[in-house]
């Protein structure tokens, strides 16, 4: 039996953190997952992905953490204000805390799109014995370029760019031109790594994904690779919600 419960942490400006815990009602889980949703998403992850992952975590005694990123969900602060800075102090935080809490015998990070990007960019920071990419964001130059008709319409009145409904600080763009996740996790990393890709995405492509795989070749990280076939980038199909998550948890349960 699982319990679930929600959570109000202060990160190092003050600013409220607000998640959710999915974890066993009795015991030591066998394992922990804190969780890293993508830009302009939260902590349910697109189409509740992440509650589904979370769910069949718990029924097998692995407990899951799901929190907003200040300046996203019901966290506090404003979306303008957060960048892979924030999102990277926000993440480690959290992953403090619970470890500390539940101090799990294995801890693992979870991350999708530029959430897997920020957990890729955390490897040194949090100590974790494994870590899963859901179509992380790996070419960050491409990133940049395909966002670039963003700043050719210029920011608004307030200094921002418009992204949809959202504002984005132009500091974002200088932090994603800078960062070079693939390498980083390979040269950082001496955990496991599954990195799971939709053969559809037409948002992150199986191609730029791949990069963390020829990466972490290179330097010997000890990484699995599944590609679903038909799946797009939030995996919005029932067979393809249903194969990440039996991968999820099949791998996770070979290493705990």
């Amino acid at each position: 039996m699982s319990t679930f419960t929600f959570f109000e942490l202060k990160n190092q400006h003050d600013r409220i953190i607000r998640g959710s815990v999915h974890s066993v009602a009795t015991g030591t889980p066998r394992a922990l997952y804190i969780f890293a949703h993508g830009l302009t998403s939260q902590r349910m992850g697109p189409e509740y992905l992440f509650v589904k992952i979370s769910r069949l975590l718990a029924a097998n005694n692995i407990a899951s953490v799901r929190f907003d990123f200040t300046g996203s969900g019901e966290s506090d602060g404003e979306f303008c204000d957060m960048s892979l800075d924030t999102m990277m102090h926000d993440l480690s935080i959290v992953a403090a805390h619970f470890r500390h809490l539940f101090k799990p015998s294995k801890m693992f990070l979870l991350g999708h799109s530029l959430g897997g990007m920020v957990a890729a960019l955390s490897v040194k920071a949090i100590p974790m014995d494994g870590i899963v990419l859901i179509a992380p964001v790996a070419d960050t130059h491409k990133f940049f370029t395909e966002h670039k008709i963003i700043s050719q319409i210029g920011t608004n009145s307030r200094g921002f760019f418009e992204f949809g409904p959202h504002e984005l600080s132009p500091s974002v763009f200088d932090d994603l031109q800078n960062a070079n996740p693939s390498v980083y996790l390979s040269e950082n990393f001496n955990g496991n790594m599954l990195l799971i890709q939709g053969s559809s995405d037409p948002t992150v492509k199986p191609e730029e994904s791949q990069l963390y795989i020829n990466e972490s070749k290179r330097t010997g990280v000890n990484s699995d690779y599944v590609l679903i076939q038909g799946a797009n980038h939030n995996f919005t199909h029932v067979k393809d919600v249903n194969n990440l998550c039996q991968t999820i948890l099949s791998w996770t349960k070979e290493r705990c």
